[in-house]
C-alpha cells in the first residue's frame, strides 16, 4: 500500500483546499473539527473511506490525532494535535494524489 504524507501548514492547507473545492469547502474547516468532519463526509460521498483516531486517548496533557482517507491501494494520512487540521491535511493529500 502506498502511503502519502501531507502538507501541515494551516494557511497553505486551507488555500489549497479552496483551490480544489471552491465554495464546497466548509468555512473554518482547518480550525473547526465539525466543519472538517463535514468535509470528510463530502469526500466519503466521492468514494473515499475515512477514519479519525485519537492517538493519545488516555493522556490528559497530549493531543495527537490521525486522519486517514483511502481509496484502492492508496492511503492518505495526517497526524496533528488539531483534529481539524489532521482531517484537512489528509483530505488535501487525497484530493491532490488520487
Amino acid at each position: 500500500m502506498e502511503i502519502i504524507k501531507p502538507e501541515l501548514d494551516p494557511e497553505r492547507v486551507e488555500e489549497k483546499l479552496r483551490q480544489q473545492l471552491g465554495p464546497a469547502l466548509p468555512d473554518q474547516a482547518v480550525n473547526d473539527v465539525h466543519a472538517a468532519l463535514a468535509l470528510a463526509g463530502s469526500l466519503e460521498g466521492r468514494g473515499l473511506w475515512f477514519s479519525l483516531k485519537d492517538l493519545c486517548p488516555k493522556s490528559m496533557t497530549r493531543s495527537l490525532w490521525r486522519a486517514v482517507f483511502s481509496t484502492g491501494d492508496k492511503q492518505f494520512s495526517a497526524d496533528h494535535a488539531s483534529p481539524a487540521l489532521a482531517v484537512c491535511a489528509a483530505a488535501l493529500s487525497a484530493l491532490e494524489n488520487s
